[in-house]
C-alpha cells in the first residue's frame, strides 16, 4: 500500500491510475528545499518541491487550485 499527501484538491491514487479529490491537507505539500526540482512533478506543484518520498515525481500530490479573491498589495 502506498500513502501520498493529503492535499485539498487531488491525490494520486494506485487504485485507479488516476487523480482523486481528498478533502485534507499536509503541510509537507511544497515544503521541501527551495533549491530542489520540481520538474518531474504534476502541474500545479506550488513551484516548490513535496516532502517525503514523492516528492518530484509524477506521483506527488497536487497543490490545492486558489479559490475565490485574490489580492494583490502593491
Amino acid at each position: 500500500m502506498r500513502f501520498f499527501l493529503a492535499t485539498v484538491s487531488v491525490v494520486a491514487s494506485t487504485f485507479n491510475g488516476g487523480w482523486m479529490n481528498d478533502a485534507q491537507t499536509s503541510p509537507c505539500l511544497d515544503a521541501g528545499d527551495p533549491k530542489s526540482s520540481v520538474a518531474l512533478e504534476p502541474h500545479l506543484n506550488g513551484g516548490r518541491i513535496n516532502l517525503g518520498r514523492y516528492g518530484n515525481t509524477p506521483e506527488a500530490s497536487k497543490t490545492p487550485e486558489p479559490t475565490g479573491a485574490v489580492m494583490v498589495v502593491r
